[in-house]
Protein backbone atom coordinates (compact mmCIF):
# COMPACT_ATOMS: atom_id res chain seq x y z
CA UNK A 1 0.00 0.00 0.00
CA UNK A 2 2.95 2.39 0.28
CA UNK A 3 1.91 3.50 3.51
CA UNK A 4 4.62 3.01 5.88
CA UNK A 5 7.28 5.51 5.47
CA UNK A 6 5.08 8.84 5.94
CA UNK A 7 4.38 7.01 10.08
CA UNK A 8 8.04 6.07 10.11
CA UNK A 9 8.94 9.48 10.02
CA UNK A 10 7.16 10.13 13.29
CA UNK A 11 9.68 8.40 15.33
CA UNK A 12 12.10 10.72 14.93
CA UNK A 13 10.46 14.05 14.19
CA UNK A 14 9.68 16.49 16.18
CA UNK A 15 5.89 16.79 16.92
CA UNK A 16 5.41 20.35 18.27
CA UNK A 17 4.45 19.80 22.15
CA UNK A 18 0.89 17.73 21.08
CA UNK A 19 -0.83 14.71 19.40
CA UNK A 20 -4.15 14.31 18.06
CA UNK A 21 -6.61 11.43 19.18
CA UNK A 22 -8.40 10.39 16.07
CA UNK A 23 -10.47 7.21 15.59
CA UNK A 24 -11.38 4.76 12.97
CA UNK A 25 -15.14 5.42 13.93
CA UNK A 26 -17.66 6.79 16.48
CA UNK A 27 -17.42 4.96 19.49
CA UNK A 28 -14.18 2.90 19.83
CA UNK A 29 -12.44 4.77 23.16
CA UNK A 30 -11.38 7.82 22.13
CA UNK A 31 -12.41 9.95 25.35
CA UNK A 32 -11.46 7.11 27.65
CA UNK A 33 -7.94 6.37 25.65
CA UNK A 34 -7.62 10.34 26.14
CA UNK A 35 -8.00 9.89 30.34
CA UNK A 36 -5.64 6.85 29.88
CA UNK A 37 -3.09 8.69 28.09
CA UNK A 38 -3.20 12.34 30.22
CA UNK A 39 -3.07 10.07 33.52
CA UNK A 40 0.46 9.04 32.10
CA UNK A 41 1.84 12.51 30.60
CA UNK A 42 0.84 14.11 33.48
CA UNK A 43 3.48 12.76 35.28
CA UNK A 44 5.75 13.87 32.53
CA UNK A 45 4.45 17.56 31.56
CA UNK A 46 3.32 19.69 34.62
CA UNK A 47 0.93 21.51 32.26
CA UNK A 48 -0.98 19.51 30.45
CA UNK A 49 -4.02 20.72 28.71
CA UNK A 50 -7.08 18.94 27.07
CA UNK A 51 -8.72 20.50 23.47
CA UNK A 52 -11.89 19.05 22.44
CA UNK A 53 -12.55 21.80 19.74
CA UNK A 54 -16.41 20.63 18.66
CA UNK A 55 -18.56 18.35 20.83
CA UNK A 56 -21.91 17.81 19.65
CA UNK A 57 -24.27 15.83 21.59
CA UNK A 58 -24.50 17.88 24.49
CA UNK A 59 -27.25 18.79 27.36
CA UNK A 60 -28.85 21.56 28.08
CA UNK A 61 -28.88 23.09 31.54
CA UNK A 62 -29.93 26.61 32.66
CA UNK A 63 -29.70 27.86 29.18
CA UNK A 64 -25.97 26.15 28.68
CA UNK A 65 -25.11 23.35 26.58
CA UNK A 66 -22.80 20.43 28.66
CA UNK A 67 -20.13 18.84 26.91
CA UNK A 68 -20.05 15.28 28.59
CA UNK A 69 -16.97 14.65 26.87
CA UNK A 70 -14.77 17.17 27.84
CA UNK A 71 -16.19 17.61 31.62
CA UNK A 72 -15.45 13.62 31.33
CA UNK A 73 -11.86 14.48 30.46
CA UNK A 74 -11.59 17.56 33.09
CA UNK A 75 -12.65 15.83 35.66
CA UNK A 76 -10.81 12.50 35.25
CA UNK A 77 -7.64 14.29 34.60
CA UNK A 78 -8.33 17.54 37.22
CA UNK A 79 -7.26 19.91 34.83
CA UNK A 80 -8.19 23.35 35.80
CA UNK A 81 -8.87 25.19 32.76
CA UNK A 82 -12.68 26.34 31.78
CA UNK A 83 -15.30 24.69 30.06
CA UNK A 84 -15.55 27.32 27.38
CA UNK A 85 -11.81 26.82 26.74
CA UNK A 86 -11.58 23.32 26.33
CA UNK A 87 -14.33 23.12 24.23
CA UNK A 88 -15.24 26.26 22.64
CA UNK A 89 -17.86 25.10 20.09
CA UNK A 90 -20.95 22.73 21.38
CA UNK A 91 -24.01 21.39 19.44
CA UNK A 92 -27.21 20.36 20.86
CA UNK A 93 -27.44 17.72 17.42
CA UNK A 94 -25.90 14.27 17.82
CA UNK A 95 -24.22 14.26 14.15
CA UNK A 96 -21.49 14.97 12.30
CA UNK A 97 -20.59 18.85 13.07
CA UNK A 98 -21.56 20.06 10.08
CA UNK A 99 -24.57 18.35 9.86
CA UNK A 100 -25.06 19.36 13.70
CA UNK A 101 -24.22 23.45 12.52
CA UNK A 102 -26.67 23.27 9.72
CA UNK A 103 -29.70 21.37 11.84
CA UNK A 104 -29.30 24.54 14.46
CA UNK A 105 -28.84 27.03 11.26
CA UNK A 106 -25.03 27.99 12.59
CA UNK A 107 -21.76 28.16 11.00
CA UNK A 108 -18.54 26.54 12.17
CA UNK A 109 -15.19 28.84 12.68
CA UNK A 110 -11.93 27.26 11.34
CA UNK A 111 -10.08 30.32 11.98
CA UNK A 112 -11.71 30.52 15.88
CA UNK A 113 -10.89 26.69 16.05
CA UNK A 114 -7.05 27.13 15.23
CA UNK A 115 -7.05 30.49 17.48
CA UNK A 116 -8.52 28.59 20.60
CA UNK A 117 -5.76 25.98 20.23
CA UNK A 118 -3.10 28.86 19.64
CA UNK A 119 -3.83 30.33 22.67
CA UNK A 120 -4.04 27.23 24.72
CA UNK A 121 -0.78 25.51 23.23
CA UNK A 122 1.35 29.05 23.74
CA UNK A 123 0.20 28.34 27.63
CA UNK A 124 0.83 24.63 27.68
CA UNK A 125 3.53 22.00 27.70
CA UNK A 126 1.77 19.51 26.05
CA UNK A 127 -2.14 19.72 24.49
CA UNK A 128 -4.24 16.24 23.96
CA UNK A 129 -6.68 16.89 21.39
CA UNK A 130 -9.69 14.87 20.60
CA UNK A 131 -11.70 14.71 17.81
CA UNK A 132 -14.96 13.14 16.66
CA UNK A 133 -15.68 9.65 15.05
CA UNK A 134 -12.71 9.35 12.01
CA UNK A 135 -10.90 11.74 9.92
CA UNK A 136 -13.26 11.88 7.14
CA UNK A 137 -15.64 13.52 9.94
CA UNK A 138 -17.09 17.10 7.97
CA UNK A 139 -16.59 20.15 10.26
CA UNK A 140 -18.13 22.71 7.60
CA UNK A 141 -19.21 21.57 3.79
CA UNK A 142 -15.35 21.25 2.68
CA UNK A 143 -13.59 20.99 5.38
CA UNK A 144 -12.70 17.32 7.65
CA UNK A 145 -10.80 16.74 10.74
CA UNK A 146 -8.08 15.56 8.60
CA UNK A 147 -7.55 18.88 7.52
CA UNK A 148 -8.17 19.92 10.67
CA UNK A 149 -5.05 17.76 12.28
CA UNK A 150 -2.85 19.04 9.07
CA UNK A 151 -3.77 22.42 9.60
CA UNK A 152 -2.62 21.75 13.97
CA UNK A 153 0.38 20.66 12.48
CA UNK A 154 0.63 17.88 15.17
CA UNK A 155 0.96 13.90 14.67
CA UNK A 156 -2.15 11.60 15.65
CA UNK A 157 -2.98 8.64 17.61
CA UNK A 158 -5.08 6.27 16.05
CA UNK A 159 -7.86 4.75 18.13
CA UNK A 160 -8.91 1.27 16.61
CA UNK A 161 -12.43 -0.64 18.40
CA UNK A 162 -10.52 -4.52 18.47
CA UNK A 163 -13.44 -6.34 16.19
CA UNK A 164 -13.73 -8.26 13.30
CA UNK A 165 -13.72 -5.60 10.52
CA UNK A 166 -10.49 -3.31 11.86
CA UNK A 167 -8.26 -4.35 9.85
CA UNK A 168 -10.53 -2.52 6.95
CA UNK A 169 -10.96 0.33 9.00
CA UNK A 170 -7.73 0.79 10.21
CA UNK A 171 -5.60 1.05 6.93
CA UNK A 172 -8.51 3.12 5.55
CA UNK A 173 -7.76 5.57 7.61
CA UNK A 174 -3.92 5.42 8.12
CA UNK A 175 -3.66 5.58 4.31
CA UNK A 176 -6.02 8.79 4.44
CA UNK A 177 -3.30 10.19 6.94
CA UNK A 178 -0.40 9.19 5.28
CA UNK A 179 -2.00 10.82 1.98
CA UNK A 180 -1.94 14.11 3.64
CA UNK A 181 1.40 13.65 5.46
CA UNK A 182 0.27 13.32 8.87
CA UNK A 183 2.79 11.42 10.84
CA UNK A 184 1.63 8.50 13.08
CA UNK A 185 2.44 8.01 16.95
CA UNK A 186 1.09 4.68 17.24
CA UNK A 187 -2.56 2.20 17.13
CA UNK A 188 -4.42 1.83 20.00
CA UNK A 189 -6.74 -1.39 19.76
CA UNK A 190 -9.25 -0.98 22.46
CA UNK A 191 -11.87 -3.41 24.00
CA UNK A 192 -14.44 -0.80 24.18
CA UNK A 193 -17.17 -2.99 25.21
CA UNK A 194 -16.86 -6.31 27.54
CA UNK A 195 -17.30 -8.46 24.72
CA UNK A 196 -15.88 -12.25 25.67
CA UNK A 197 -13.96 -13.52 23.21
CA UNK A 198 -15.40 -16.71 21.40
CA UNK A 199 -12.64 -19.57 20.90
CA UNK A 200 -9.88 -18.56 19.02
CA UNK A 201 -11.04 -15.35 18.48
CA UNK A 202 -8.71 -13.61 20.78
CA UNK A 203 -6.18 -15.33 18.34
CA UNK A 204 -7.91 -14.17 15.11
CA UNK A 205 -7.80 -10.61 16.10
CA UNK A 206 -4.12 -10.86 17.24
CA UNK A 207 -3.45 -11.89 13.57
CA UNK A 208 -5.58 -9.03 12.70
CA UNK A 209 -3.21 -6.39 14.41
CA UNK A 210 -0.40 -8.08 13.08
CA UNK A 211 -1.45 -8.10 9.55
CA UNK A 212 -1.97 -4.31 10.04
CA UNK A 213 1.59 -3.72 11.50
CA UNK A 214 3.43 -5.19 8.43
CA UNK A 215 1.49 -3.66 6.15
CA UNK A 216 1.04 0.22 7.27
CA UNK A 217 4.87 -0.18 8.53
CA UNK A 218 3.76 0.76 12.22
CA UNK A 219 6.23 -0.27 14.95
CA UNK A 220 4.20 1.36 17.91
CA UNK A 221 0.49 -0.50 18.42
CA UNK A 222 -0.82 -1.09 21.58
CA UNK A 223 -3.47 -3.83 22.97
CA UNK A 224 -5.99 -1.97 25.43
CA UNK A 225 -7.92 -4.71 28.08
CA UNK A 226 -11.54 -3.73 28.24
CA UNK A 227 -11.74 -2.17 31.85
CA UNK A 228 -14.67 -2.68 33.86
CA UNK A 229 -14.34 -0.07 36.16
CA UNK A 230 -13.74 3.49 34.45
CA UNK A 231 -12.46 4.63 37.53
CA UNK A 232 -9.39 1.99 37.05
CA UNK A 233 -8.47 3.75 34.41
CA UNK A 234 -4.83 4.34 36.17
CA UNK A 235 -4.35 0.91 35.49
CA UNK A 236 -4.08 1.58 31.52
CA UNK A 237 -0.69 4.12 31.59
CA UNK A 238 1.26 0.99 31.85
CA UNK A 239 -0.18 -0.49 28.61
CA UNK A 240 0.72 2.97 26.81
CA UNK A 241 4.48 3.01 28.09
CA UNK A 242 5.41 2.97 24.21
CA UNK A 243 3.45 5.66 22.94
CA UNK A 244 4.19 7.55 25.99
CA UNK A 245 7.91 7.57 25.36
CA UNK A 246 7.41 8.05 21.73
CA UNK A 247 5.53 11.59 22.68
CA UNK A 248 7.70 12.49 25.34
CA UNK A 249 11.27 11.35 23.17
CA UNK A 250 10.00 13.87 20.24
CA UNK A 251 8.89 16.71 22.53
CA UNK A 252 12.79 16.90 24.11
CA UNK A 253 13.89 16.93 20.82
CA UNK A 254 11.90 20.03 20.74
Amino acid sequence: MGIGRNFQRAEREVMGGGVFITGTDTNVGKTFVVCALGHALKKKFSNLFYFKPIETGCRKRGGKLIPSDTISVLNSLRLKMPISQASPIRFVTPAAPYISAKVEHKKISIRRILSCYKKIRKKSDFVIVEGAGGINVPITEDYFYIDLINDMKIPALLVVKEKLGMINHTLLTLEGLSSRGVEVVGVIFNRSENYKYQKDEYELRSKDIEFIANHAGIKILVRIPFVKERKNIQEIPEVLKPIILNLCLQKISL
